[in-house]
């Protein structure tokens, strides 16, 4: 027997995922970081290694790749926007 108040319209929840299932937005993702590398003097990254490290969100990324909070901050700011803009 179905719970009615579990399914009921007014409990219904959609949830999409939406990077690389509805939209294919990897080369902005991609652009974005190679955005931050570019103003960081950082190797720019190919397809085959932005979609290596890609998995991680903003935060965790380049807090393992800056030792600095405020680089951190900068880098997601950049990358933020540039995104943000495309």
């Amino acid at each position: 027997m179905l719970n009615t108040a579990a399914h009921s319209r007014d409990n219904c929840i959609v949830l999409f995922d939406w990077d690389g299932t509805l939209a294919d937005n990897f080369s902005v993702i991609r652009d974005g970081l190679n955005y931050v590398h570019e103003h960081f003097s950082m190797p720019i990254w190919s397809e085959e290694e932005a979609r290596q490290n890609i998995r991680l969100t903003a935060r965790d990324l380049y807090s393992k790749t800056f030792d600095s909070d405020e680089d951190v901050e900068k880098a997601i700011k950049l990358y933020l926007a540039y995104v943000d803009a495309k």
